[in-house]
């Protein structure tokens, strides 16, 4: 009789662990597939809103791009000088670099830091780049030599320069001259990373815009301080 009852309590017992065993690890594996769903989830719910970011940027991209078919030449200056900036010192906003304005709308890709990917729907400035070519048939000779000084930038050539370097005002071709040079020094100067390299690519953007408004500035005392940052810029 003791030993019925001892049989009947260790089955009962066994019973009991193995059910409390089937019942956790029934649990786990529910709970699991709710972090799991929770994550697909999320992860979804980030690419939806990256890919919904990206097309904003891309349209507000596109308003800008648009402007180089104004027919104002200063609109279509202005927008050259937005877009080649956003393409010649930008490689998109990844490991945390937060910059934003035309670097972070005209670059190929963009990161947000975590490596959340942000791609535009599009291909960033890039699209803009037949357009400035065609630019260079434009009209107006100060938006065809912003839009040769662009492409010079994002290309690393030098025929705005070299065309300067001719010109009939010798106060340009001094200048166009010095600009040359201090682009070939700089280039033999170690660099001290992405930052320095972009701050270069800035200041050249900068000195050969300056250089062109010179060529094109009637008013001596706004000639004087293009001449006056160009000195800055390049002492």
């Amino acid at each position: 009789m003791k030993r019925r009852i001892l049989t009947s309590l260790i089955l009962v017992l066994t019973f009991m662990l193995f059910t409390t065993q089937i019942l956790a690890q029934t649990s786990s594996r529910s709970n699991t597939r709710t972090r799991r769903g929770g994550s697909f989830r999320q992860d979804r719910e980030r690419r939806e809103e990256g890919y919904r970011r990206g097309e904003i940027l891309d349209f507000i991209a596109a308003v800008i791009g648009s402007q180089l078919r104004s027919s104002d030449p200063k609109i279509r200056i202005q927008a050259i000088e937005s877009i080649v900036s956003g393409i010649a010192t930008s490689e998109g906003t990844r490991g945390g670099d937060t910059r934003g304005g035309a670097r972070g709308l005209f670059s190929i890709n963009t990161r947000e830091s975590g490596g959340r990917d942000t791609r535009s729907a599009g291909v960033g400035g890039a699209a803009f780049i037949p357009d400035l070519y065609a630019l260079l048939a434009d009209p107006d000779p100060e938006v065809r030599d912003i839009a040769s000084v662009g492409l010079d930038i994002m290309f690393g050539t030098d025929v705005t320069l070299m065309r300067l370097m001719d010109d009939p005002d010798p106060i340009i071709r001094k200048y166009a001259t010095k600009i040359y040079t201090t682009k070939a020094f700089s280039g033999d100067r170690d660099r001290g990373g992405r930052e320095e390299e972009y701050e270069d690519v800035r200041e050249l953007l900068a000195l050969r815009t300056l250089l062109v408004r010179l060529k094109y500035e009637k008013d001596p005392g706004v000639r004087k301080v293009l001449i006056d940052a160009i000195e800055w810029y390049i002492t």
